[in-house]
């Protein structure tokens, strides 16, 4: 470990409380080491801060000034218990103080001092250049466009926005929400599907921010009559460059913002990573990896719609294939495949998208959604002669689509002719890895972590053709779908179920009583 003239060296050096912390900052131990020691001779357990999903409300109890001044952040609270990560858990002044601080008993453990710094940095940092913003701002309720564009590029206003987005990103959101309130900003995260407040900043600073991200995403900072919609790319903390949508909104209070954050390191693009079961994923690779005809991925805004197409891509890419995309906009870039957006403005709709490709030697085509029937129309052409055609639709279901696609105006007969299959999904909450659902620090007390879909994949019997021709309904296209081997939603969801993955509560939440 060490020879006895390091340790003579760490005594004289004066460095750290300690011998052991002073062996660390001379590179002879390393933090891991230190751990195990301290570990050792205390009896102190140590924890990995890495496997810890914060709770900003219980590392709020101790107040910051303490956190930084003893390395001790508040890692979980049971009753009048809290648990408290240090650096130095024999400090037993540190540990006095923070008990007459929070009123509470507390038990020391030990983690990395680097584990440490890293997260108290990460949750002071949005909170402190919040404070800076509101005091060094010192705004009024209304500023022209001239002083807005002053003052969005001070150091304070910057480095809350860019703290806000990495903190999000950190927190794996997929959507920022900031709302204007009568009285004070209401900003949220999107984690998981659910929407979970992370502060209420004073109302003088929402001009401040939505004008910041107006710059960043190339809007109009002087028009707050109308809804804009821009694109920011934005570098993290760590290096990586993601995307975010933004969206404006004009309210009674102010012009609401939603950052759609598009990060490509959370793009799933494996088959095997999608949640399917064995009989579904046989289904999904069968109707993508035929030579032609039309493919529907349907759900709700949200429900992973996009991430199912890319996967499905990656998994047919090849040099021998000319693979195009129509998107709005284009979410993530895939490799070897041509992209092109959406810009209805200019006419560059999804139909004048997918009659250009057409006329590309296509061998396969995605389009971002059929919206219209003329999209649908030139879609189940091209899907007719020769070419493969993925898309997606909003329905609530798999048979109801049938419907729908009857309904924008396209004949039986091009409906059982023209599609290989349709799949509806949902994303349901994926119980916690580490405390499977009882809640934890780690998916901050919900119980849940991530999500997982579930489907249902319709593909065309005798039966069912014959059904679709003769007109029939959408309930009576569901029931034949059951008869004829289909597996719904729900009886997805109730599988993943009785595997541990998710909840019945969870699973009736986002599929519906409806659909059960």
């Amino acid at each position: 470990m060490a020879t006895r003239e390091q340790i003579d060296e760490a005594k004289a050096s004066g460095k750290g409380s300690n011998i052991a912390e002073a062996l660390v900052e001379l590179n002879v131990l390393t933090q891991q080491q230190y751990i195990e020691i301290m570990e050792f001779h205390l009896g102190v357990p140590h924890v990995n801060l890495d496997n810890y999903q914060l709770d900003g409300e219980v590392i709020n109890i101790l107040d910051q000034e303490l956190v930084k001044r003893y390395k001790a952040v508040p890692i979980e609270k049971v009753g009048e218990r809290v648990t408290v990560a240090m650096a130095d858990p024999k400090d037993v002044v540190a540990i006095d103080d923070i008990a007459m601080a929070t009123g509470c008993q507390i038990v020391p453990v030990i983690a990395a001092k680097s584990d440490l710094d890293k997260v108290i940095r990460k949750h002071f940092t949005l909170r402190e250049s919040m404070e800076r913003v509101v005091q060094e701002s010192k705004v009024e309720e209304e500023l022209d466009t001239e002083q807005l564009k002053l003052m969005v590029d001070d150091a304070p206003i910057v480095r809350l926005v860019d703290n806000m987005i990495d903190q999000a990103v950190n927190e794996g959101a997929s959507d920022i929400h900031i709302e204007p309130r009568e009285h004070d900003l209401f900003i949220r995260f999107r984690i998981d599907g659910i929407l979970h407040e992370r502060m209420t900043p004073p109302k003088s600073t929402h001009p401040l921010v939505v004008s910041r991200l107006k710059i960043m995403a190339e809007l109009d900072i002087a028009e707050r009559r109308v809804p804009q919609d821009g694109r920011i790319k934005f570098t993290i903390a760590n290096g990586s460059q993601i995307d975010l949508r933004m969206s404006t909104l004009p309210t009674i209070y102010g012009e609401k913002v939603v950052l759609r954050i598009l990060n490509p390191e959370s793009i799933l693009l494996k088959m095997d990573d999608l949640g399917f079961t064995p009989a579904n994923l046989e289904k999904f690779k069968d109707i993508i990896t035929r030579s032609y005809g039309l493919v529907l991925v349907t759900g709700p805004t949200g429900s992973g719609k996009t991430t199912t197409l890319y996967t499905g891509l990656n998994y047919i890419n090849s040099p021998q294939f000319n693979i195009s995309t129509v998107e709005d906009p284009v979410e993530y870039r895939l490799g070897g495949i041509n992209q092109i957006n959406v810009h209805s403005r200019i006419g560059m709709t999804f139909s004048a998208g997918l009659r250009a490709l057409l006329r590309q030697d296509p061998d396969i085509i995605m389009v971002g959604e059929v919206r219209d029937a003329e999209t649908v129309e030139i879609a189940v052409r091209a899907a007719l002669t020769g070419h493969l055609v993925l898309s997606t639709i909003h329905t609530n279901d798999a048979p109801s689509t049938l419907t729908r696609l009857i309904e924008m105006g396209l004949p039986p007969f091009l409906v059982v002719a023209a599609i290989n299959g349709v799949m509806a999904q949902r994303l349901v909450r994926r119980l916690c890895r580490e405390c499977k659902g009882s809640g934890c620090s780690r998916c901050n007390k919900t119980g849940f972590k991530g999500r997982l879909a579930v489907h249902e994949v319709l593909t065309f019997t005798d039966k069912l053709r014959q059904a679709v021709i003769d007109g029939a309904s959408a309930s009576q296209l569901r029931k034949l779908s059951r008869e004829e081997g289909m597996a719904t939603m729900y009886e997805d969801g109730m599988t993943k179920v009785e595997q541990g993955l998710t909840t019945k509560e969870e699973v009736v939440r986002v599929v519906g009583l409806d659909y059960i």
